[in-house]
């Protein structure tokens, strides 16, 4: 995979500089359907300074996916080796886990129900994301203040993907 670094905070990818991280070894990308999707790779200590950014926790890195084209990942670990880094990723979906829902309670085909859910605290202008569903199916949507939008999303039974019995795809 072709992996380059961007710094913390990143969202467009355009129109950052990235640094290429040619000289990345052990590069490991886990995608489970409807679960993890994790990279993890090793970098030499002898070459960081030829690289724009740190290596730093949230800092953003992409990465070529044989499914999805090139994805966007967080870094979540970074541990120093003798003579590498060895560095860990998560996809940024799963950046949803630290958003937590309103109380709210609806009934409707999976759109309405993701744009209610998306609504009700996402700032669209802050954090662009799009959540499409092609599927009719009705579902029963409700929530509190301690459920996370991950949760709403995709984990667990009453999760709008289990009612739909759906796939979640993570496009960038």
């Amino acid at each position: 995979y072709m992996i380059f670094l961007y710094p913390p905070g990143t969202t467009e990818f355009d129109s950052v500089p990235s640094s290429p991280l040619t000289d990345a070894f052990n590069d490991v990308m886990i995608e489970e359907l409807n679960g993890r999707y994790d990279l993890s790779f090793d970098y030499p200590i002898d070459k960081l300074e030829e690289i724009n950014y740190e290596f730093k926790d949230f800092s953003i890195i992409t990465a070529d996916s044989p499914r999805y084209d090139r994805q966007p990942f967080f870094i979540t670990e970074i541990e120093k080796k003798d003579d590498h880094i060895h560095v860990e990723a998560k996809h940024v979906f799963f950046l949803l886990d630290i958003f937590n829902m309103n109380e709210i309670e609806c009934t409707g085909n999976v759109t309405y129900a993701l744009s209610v859910a998306m609504r009700a605290i996402i700032d669209k202008d802050k954090f662009p994301l799009n959540l499409m569903s092609g599927m009719d199916t009705r579902v029963h949507l409700k929530t509190d203040e301690k459920t996370s939008l991950m949760d709403t999303l995709c984990k667990g039974q009453d999760s709008l993907l289990a009612q739909c019995r759906g796939e979640l795809v993570r496009t960038g």
